[in-house]
């Protein structure tokens, strides 16, 4: 959007309330006549940028998940996030349907995204080897690494052949944890690797595991590009745009490409957090079955987004108790209903993420105590915990009658 030599000269990004720019990117095989399911939207994450604090958030967001279009499609009124697009460009109108998600995104995990990047197979497997390749660290939870068969068929036909050109098994997803060194078309398989089918390993979180890899290659792509001087150069930038031509649409101008590149280069890897919505006891989503269909959906209810927008904003303003993964329960021991979840929700808009809500015998003896079970090895949630309920911890054992697995328990009686 614009001319090319606007590249060179600079133009603000758009900010949220809170300083901060915000970007879809999402991925389609659109050029991949072939594949079923082209147009939608398989892989999905947020970047946020702060430009003032050199800082950026990352998040996947899972295709699956459940939401309201709000307007006609296919699948009707409701459906998975990732056939938004492909509805709302009915007629080709590809600015359409990048906007349309970009709009259903903000609502739902309550952000105000300013900008899109819709990339494709070719982009990604263009920008990998533009770099010279990357390095990506695997840290599978099993010991042998990962491996997903189901990519095979790149490395040839027969076994002879997949060996040979995929060795040391024949595979073209199969990698020991530690660091890896991918070439554009490994890093687009590993991008699309979730072990579907069955047969391979590593990667037992199956879509989850996927985008944790997706944003790893995202970060490695940008430290590649910056450690091989590609970013401090306009004029290979410029080369680097007119080589994916139309494999990335966007709605960043021009004049904001330069502004953009010079934040990249000052935003160091430490200073990128990735975050994720599904993470042992403190999941935010988790799957199901609904009208026929398995899908992702919020622990809070199938379309209630407000615990995933308060972690979220507790994350982006730096206001948060998750970094220790505490566990965090309310219990109710009122006579009253709703109690726990009420506490639930205030307690997620101070940035505090309750894991698990539950009852306890009734009591008119107090009207809230909370207990740290940690022996004191998490000190910043205990501090977070004092701050926002205004007392101290009641101490580090549970009162009699009362059972819990949490790190810390917060107990809301009847008493005045």
């Amino acid at each position: 959007q614009g001319n090319i030599f606007d590249v060179f000269s600079g133009r603000q990004l758009q900010k949220d309330a809170m300083g901060r720019t915000n970007i879809l990117l999402f991925g389609t095989s659109e050029d991949d006549p072939g594949h079923d399911g082209s147009e939608l939207t398989d892989s999905m994450m947020v970047i946020s940028l702060d430009q003032g604090k050199k800082n950026a958030v990352m998040f996947s967001i899972p295709r699956d998940l459940w939401v309201d279009y709000g307007q006609a499609c296919l699948a009707g009124y409701q459906g998975k996030i990732n056939a938004i697009y492909e509805c709302a460009k009915e007629g080709g109108n590809e600015a359409a349907g990048a906007n349309k998600l970009k709009d259903v995104v903000g609502n739902v995990f309550g952000m105000d995204i300013q900008y899109y990047a819709k990339v494709n197979y070719t982009a990604l497997r263009d920008a990998v080897n533009a770099v010279g390749g990357i390095t990506v660290t695997i840290d599978s939870d099993n010991p042998d690494g990962i491996m997903d068969p189901n990519f095979d068929w790149q490395c040839g036909a027969t076994r002879a052949q997949r060996i040979a050109k995929c060795p040391p098994n024949g595979h073209m997803v199969e990698y020991e944890n530690g660091p890896a060194q991918l070439d554009g078309d490994h890093a687009l398989a590993l991008a699309r690797a979730r072990d579907a089918t069955g047969g391979g390993y590593g990667l037992t979180g199956g879509n989850f595991s996927r985008e944790q890899y997706q944003q790893k290659i995202i970060v490695a792509l940008k430290d590649k590009a910056v450690s091989a001087g590609t970013l401090a150069n306009p004029v290979a930038v410029s080369a680097l745009i007119d080589s994916l031509g139309n494999n990335i649409k966007t709605n960043f101008a021009t004049g904001e490409v330069k502004t953009l590149i010079d934040l990249t280069k000052d935003i160091k890897q430490d200073s990128i957090r990735s975050i994720s919505l599904v993470k042992g006891d403190t999941s935010l989503v988790t799957t199901g079955s609904y009208s026929g269909q398995s899908i992702v959906r919020p622990v809070a209810g199938l379309t209630d987004y407000s615990q995933i927008q308060s972690f979220l904003q507790s994350q982006l303003s730096g206001v948060t108790s998750s970094t220790e993964e505490a566990t965090i329960e309310v219990l109710n021991a009122t006579d009253r209903s709703g109690v726990a979840s009420t506490k639930q929700s205030e307690l997620a808009s101070e940035g505090i993420i309750v894991t698990s809500i539950g009852d306890a015998p009734t009591t008119r003896e107090y009207a809230l105590k909370w207990f740290d079970l940690t022996g004191g090895s998490k000190t910043q949630t205990a501090k977070k915990l004092a701050d926002v309920l205004g007392q101290a911890s009641s101490g580090s054992s549970l009162p009699s009658g009362v059972q819990s697995t949490a790190d810390f328990v917060i107990i809301i009686g009847e008493g005045q």
